[in-house]
């Protein structure tokens, strides 16, 4: 299927506007309160003490190392 976003979304009827949720949601409904919700970070972060970089790091360092491991096991080393 295709997917429009935006100004063309709006355009095409498929959305009722464009803006931003704390904007919207004051000017339709001025009593509500926006409460930010935050999600635990996964457990393979937590463990490693670091964020997404530092769990890329050493996904792609684990990764070479079993590419080196099967290249050298391709030789029966």
């Amino acid at each position: 299927g295709e997917v429009w976003i935006g100004a063309k979304a709006v355009e095409l009827g498929l959305a009722d506007g464009v803006g931003l949720l704390r904007s919207v949601l004051a000017e339709r409904f001025p009593e509500a309160t926006v409460t930010p919700v935050h999600t635990p970070k996964p457990l393979v972060t937590r463990l490693m003490g670091g964020g997404a970089a530092a769990v890329g790091e050493a996904v792609g360092g684990a990764l070479s190392v079993l590419g080196d491991r099967a290249l050298w096991a391709r030789y029966g080393l």
